[in-house]
């Protein structure tokens, strides 16, 4: 075999590891956090008034697993989603909850009003300078028993 021929086949043998790897990566799944502990648990009104007073502490909370308890002010279904809204009637303010894919079942029973406790990754939070309330967010939500 000549030596042309031995670095083609290295070359190709390279690239189809490379893309191996990438696929991979690319492919892999998320966690599921509803079996995991949260770092931190709040009331709705405590972590609300946090993104009042205390951004410092909620910059802390980013990309962390918590727990909310508060009730829900709206669920929102579409296709395979599932969002849930948690907060009070009576203000514009709230903390938006992305269900985990796998955990789309566990509301199907719910409803408006209803006082649930809920687990998810703290992704950000945008305050309203123009008093209409502030947003908190979380995403790959569960609803803890």
């Amino acid at each position: 075999m000549s030596k042309k021929t031995k670095l083609i086949l290295f070359a190709l043998m390279l690239i189809i590891v490379g893309g191996v790897i990438t696929w991979m990566f690319v492919n892999q799944g998320n966690t599921d956090h509803a079996d995991k502990k949260a770092s931190a648990t709040f009331a709705l009104t405590e972590i609300m008034s946090k993104s009042e007073s205390d951004t410092a502490s909620l910059n802390k909370l980013k990309d962390q697993l918590i727990s909310i308890n508060g009730p829900i002010k709206n669920i929102k279904r579409e296709n395979n989603d599932v969002t849930i809204e948690l907060g009070d009637s009576n203000t514009l303010s709230s903390m938006i909850c992305q269900m985990d894919q796998r955990h789309l079942a566990e509301t199907n029973e719910m409803e408006a009003g209803q006082q649930i406790r809920i687990k998810g990754k703290f992704t950000g939070y945008t305050l309203d300078e123009l008093g209409l309330g502030n947003t908190l967010e979380m995403n790959f939500c569960s609803i803890e028993k």
